[in-house]
């Protein structure tokens, strides 16, 4: 309450201070500056730093999902805390604030934080799959559903981009689709009981995002957010850099077509060779061997070959990543396509994303890196072209020779009259420092454009002073003012070429007047001037491989990284693909084992019908054999031997002909002499039971003949389908037993009897036949 009352008393002063004065009182801080305020904000930043840590989590190979539930959920605490300090009364009762707190961020932030929760669930959900509760995923997804599904109603409250509200939907169907596949599995298979939401153990966040205050915040040497300029003042910078790049190209251009226009006009008249030929009437000149001596002692050329193989390897392997992050992507598209051909409905599953769409930044930086490879491709061959001159031209052999050697090169002979050359000598002299000093100034101009800071003028300005752009427009003039001042001096050293130049040519031409041309002096200033060459050439050429190494060394990180993400995002998609392909085998799966379930269940129903109507046949056998037993008592108390009243004739059983009734009796009693007596004289009462007759018999025997002794029937164990008795105990030998037997090259029918002897048992069959 005090608190509260605190802050409306300094609410009604600030009002009151606010309307005598006119608005220059001190007032309380406006919505943003509020502690409540700073608070929020503070929180939304760490909420975003922790789903920035969420989705890096992600993009790993093999991620842990327990880990990412745990970073999900503790982004979204924070974002719950970020949403208590929106409701803050205080932050609601500002008139200051300039956005609805209790519409759009409220929704959005809340909104967010449901979808974090939902992200918690999701990946734990994904955990219990891995461990086999499938009960617990399928609660888990529940909640997820119903998380999403508020996320969305916020969302559209708190007016959330369109783009997001697409990311809500896809995610919605994402998890509604493996909430069914889930259910199917669990109904079909594994009937799990699915817990309630409230049973399932709560999931505790991990922050790793979290506030460090920077300690040495008052004695910073620079002032904080020189970025966060007025409007002003970024006009003058604007204005800033658009001057100086202006004379840095001016000049820079300007001095590089000068100090061309003066070597060119040198070379024309063979200066300085010309006067270092002169000069080498009485040996080598010593100005020249100097520079191939130092060459020599640094091992120049050598050092310049290492670099160049070096660049063409550097220059390689870069085109290497490049082509493999080509290759990657195009790999990519062809996957895509092939597996769109084999599941037409990946491309409209709505959870996937085409390779061009994955890969879009990829591509970007791609073509990027291609443009400043192929612009650099034309240096790198002019130098690479270097290896092979370096070892053929004459210019190139004369800087790894001798002084001695150099001086036997050069032909002596008259030049004729002496001639003083110091005034030609010290005009060169002069035109070479005029080009160094330039060269000086350039690099002066350069290092001030981007060292010059006057971002932390202008910012100083801006806390000191009124919103007027007069003191941004001072320190705009001064700045210029430096760059000015250089400009105007590479202006004179340029502007002291012209006669210079003229002077020396002037000079020269009374040189060349004065001297004796003949073979000899033409030959000793072209050798003087292949040295002079073979020299600038070696110089040149390794200042350039530096910048070129330079260059790759810089850019070959960043191919590495692109590389990287190439990689991920293919792994990413060929995650997809399996996961996709891991649903529709598991619903594939599914509807097959429906099918052989249903044919299983038709094949028993048709042996059911076939064991009922065996079990009626049964039945009628027994009923035939019982009337046929009867008969045969009766006939044999009417006649002890077997007399039949028929006269019908009985078959013969040895040649298929009819017997009389006489013919009966005889083979009637000798069957019987044949027969043990001791059974044949019982009484029927008495007698073991003799076999039930097969229906066949009865039905093709003539009431009243002769029943001739029962025989036991001998059934076939061959495989296949044969009648079998339902009084006799017969062992049907397996099939596939006996296959597996005979491919051993066992004889099929000892096979057949050892698997009949032991009931099937493969391994005492096998024992069997091998002691057999």
């Amino acid at each position: 309450n005090s608190n509260n009352n605190h802050n409306s008393n300094n609410n009604h002063n600030s009002n009151n201070n606010h309307n005598n004065n006119g608005g220059g009182g001190l007032r309380n801080p406006s919505m943003d500056m509020s502690v409540v305020g700073i608070s929020m904000v503070e929180k939304i930043m760490l909420a975003q730093g922790q789903s920035c840590v969420f989705e890096m989590a992600k993009l790993k190979n093999k991620p842990m999902h327990s880990v990412i539930s745990k970073i999900a959920s503790g982004a979204g605490d924070i974002y719950e805390e970020a949403l208590m300090c929106i409701q803050n009364p205080i932050l609601r009762g500002l008139d200051q604030c300039s956005c609805d707190t209790s519409g759009w961020n409220t929704g959005c932030i809340k909104s967010r934080m449901l979808l974090f929760r939902a992200y918690s669930e999701y990946h734990e959900s994904i955990k219990a799959k891995m461990g086999k509760h499938w009960g617990v995923e399928l609660g888990r997804l529940g909640v997820v559903e119903g998380l999403i599904e508020q996320a969305i109603i916020f969302g559209r409250k708190g007016d959330m981009d369109d783009a997001d509200m697409e990311a809500l939907e896809r995610s919605k169907n994402l998890v509604m689709q493996r909430k069914e596949q889930a259910q199917g599995d669990n109904d079909g298979v594994y009937h799990e009981t699915v817990p309630k939401p409230r049973d399932l153990p709560p999931i505790k966040g991990n922050r790793l995002s979290k506030c460090i205050f920077p300690k040495e915040l008052l004695t910073l040497p620079k002032p904080l957010f020189v970025g966060l300029l007025p409007v002003a003042a970024k006009n003058v910078l604007q204005k800033f850099n658009h001057h100086t790049n202006a004379i840095l190209n001016e000049d820079l251009l300007l001095c590089q077509k000068e100090s061309e226009d003066a070597r060119n006009s040198l070379a024309q008249v063979y200066l300085p060779q010309s006067l270092s030929a002169f000069a080498s009437r009485d040996g080598f000149p010593n100005a020249i061997w100097e520079k191939v001596r130092t060459m020599q002692s640094h091992n120049v050329t050598e050092s310049l070959k290492g670099d160049l193989w070096a660049l063409k390897d550097t220059a390689e392997m870069t085109r290497s990543i490049l082509s493999d992050v080509s290759d990657n992507i195009q790999s990519d598209i062809k996957l895509y396509n092939e597996f769109c051909t084999l599941h037409p409905s990946y491309n409209s599953a709505g959870a996937c994303q085409r390779p061009h769409e994955v890969h879009s930044v990829v591509n970007h930086d791609l073509t990027h890196y291609q443009g400043l490879l192929q612009n650099a491709n034309h240096g790198d061959t002019v130098l690479l072209n270097m290896l092979e001159t370096l070892e053929v031209e004459p210019k190139f052999k004369l800087l790894h020779m001798s002084k001695g050697q150099l001086q036997n090169q050069i032909p002596t002979g008259s030049e004729g009259a002496a001639y003083d050359t110091s005034t030609l000598s010290d005009l060169l002299k002069q035109l070479s420092n005029l080009l160094k000093q330039r060269d000086l100034l350039l690099s002066k101009l350069k290092h001030t454009k981007f060292t010059y800071n006057i971002k932390e003028k202008l910012a100083k300005i801006s806390t000191n002073s009124d919103s007027s752009s007069e003191p941004y427009e001072a320190v705009l003039r001064s700045a210029l003012a430096t760059f000015t001042q250089i400009h105007s001096e590479i202006q004179q050293n340029i502007s002291k070429q012209p006669p210079l130049l003229h002077r020396i040519l002037h000079e020269n031409a009374s040189f060349t007047n004065a001297r004796q041309t003949n073979s000899v002096t033409m030959k000793r200033e072209n050798i003087i001037q292949m040295i002079e060459e073979g020299i600038f050439a070696v110089n040149t050429c390794k200042s350039q491989v530096a910048e070129g190494l330079n260059f790759y060394k810089s850019i070959m990180p960043r191919l590495q990284q692109l590389k990287q993400r190439a990689s991920e995002n293919s792994v990413r998609m060929a995650v997809e693909r399996l996961e996709f392909e891991e649903g529709t085998h598991g619903n594939l799966s599914k509807m097959k084992q429906e099918e052989l379930d249903r044919e299983m269940a038709e094949r028993m129903a048709k042996e059911a019908e076939i064991g009922g109507c065996n079990a009626a046949a049964a039945t009628t056998q027994h009923k035939d054999a019982a009337v046929a037993e009867k008969r045969w008592n009766m006939e044999g108390q009417q006649n002890n031997y077997g007399i039949s009243h028929s006269s019908q004739p009985l078959p013969n059983t040895n040649t298929g002909t009819l017997m009389s009734q006489e013919e009966s009796l005889k083979a009637g009693l000798l069957t019987s002499q044949k027969q043990p007596s001791s059974q044949s004289q019982l009484h029927p009462s008495q007698q073991l039971p003799r076999p039930i007759p097969h229906a066949s018999d009865v039905t093709h025997r003539p009431l009243g003949g002769y029943v001739p002794p029962n025989q036991q029937t001998i059934h076939s164990n061959a495989p296949g389908a044969h009648h079998v008795s339902p009084y006799e105990q017969y062992t049907r030998v397996d099939d596939e037993k006996v296959a597996s037997l005979v491919s051993m090259d066992f004889d099929p029918e000892k096979v057949v009897a050892a698997l009949s002897k032991h009931d099937n048992n493969i391994e005492q069959a096998l024992n069997d036949l091998l002691s057999g």
